[in-house]
């Protein structure tokens, strides 16, 4: 990632001086590229360098929420779509001092049927996280569904930036197009000023091993937006939580300490022994 971008990224801060948390949602409208994998990690890695966060499952299918061991909460993103309990309830903490979590169940499919009558609904996440929860947190991390529809633009018009992990086997230039054309709907619809942060290699031993992918001609416009660490294949999912000494765990923290770097641009962070 270029450091031109990272002073753009302090900018938008600067000039938006009341907002609190970070917001971002892990953006992939296609499976098996990482993406709750990606969430997963990178709240857990903020959390272990004491960053005070938020992580929100935006997914019907809940892995993340199973990975966090959360499933049996009684309260979760479903239940304030629907009304039954406030949004601050629904926040739940974890085994990590620093983190807590908004978990999902398949309930949130049949939470969202009715809230995607109304194009006005595509902001209730945004709306309930920039006036309910933002001063509490210094990140807020959304694991967007990999899908087209209601729940990834409600995911994705609630973040001020995305982040979009790659796959070197998986990703293709028509996920490309299709990101930027949700994102010009999502801006028009609703004059946000969602950014893309950048896009993570992952499932890969390093940043240059996208140079052979098929679709890195049309990628190679997008260059400066390409984060420095590559995650590779980790042995038991997600890294973080369950071996810290994995090599992708410590990509992971690695990421994380590039995107704090990023985000807080005069921050400087040790490594986690």
């Amino acid at each position: 990632m270029s450091a031109d971008f990272s002073i753009e990224i302090s900018v938008y801060y600067a000039k938006n001086t009341s907002i609190m948390a970070h917001i971002l949602t892990i953006s992939g409208q296609r499976g098996g590229i990482g993406k709750t994998l990606t969430a997963v990690n990178l709240a857990c890695g903020l959390a272990l360098y004491e960053k005070k966060t938020l992580l929100v499952d935006c997914d019907p299918r809940a892995v993340g929420t199973q990975w966090m061991n959360l499933s049996e909460s009684r309260h979760s993103l479903a239940s304030f779509f629907s009304g039954d309990s406030s949004f601050a309830s629904a926040v739940v903490p974890t085994e990590l001092s620093h983190l807590d979590m908004i978990p999902a169940g398949f309930d949130l499919f049949f939470a969202s049927l009715n809230l995607s009558k109304l194009t006005a609904n595509e902001l209730i996440l945004k709306t309930a996280l920039r006036f309910g929860l933002s001063e509490e947190y210094e990140y807020i991390i959304i694991d967007s569904p990999s899908s087209w529809g209601y729940l990834p633009i409600v995911a994705h018009a609630a973040a001020d930036f995305l982040i979009s992990p790659v796959h070197p086997e998986i990703t293709s230039k028509q996920d490309f197009e299709c990101l930027f054309q949700m994102l010009g709907y999502i801006k028009k619809a609703h004059e946000t000023t969602v950014k893309i942060a950048g896009f993570l290699p992952n499932f890969c031993d390093s940043v240059s091993q996208i140079s052979h992918c098929s679709w890195y001609e049309y990628f190679q416009d997008l260059q400066d937006l390409v984060f420095h660490t590559a995650i590779p294949r980790g042995k038991r999912l997600p890294m973080i939580l369950t071996d810290v000494k994995d090599k992708a765990a410590n990509a992971y923290l690695a990421y994380t300490r590039e995107l704090i770097s990023v985000f807080e641009i005069n921050h400087e962070i040790e490594e986690i022994s």
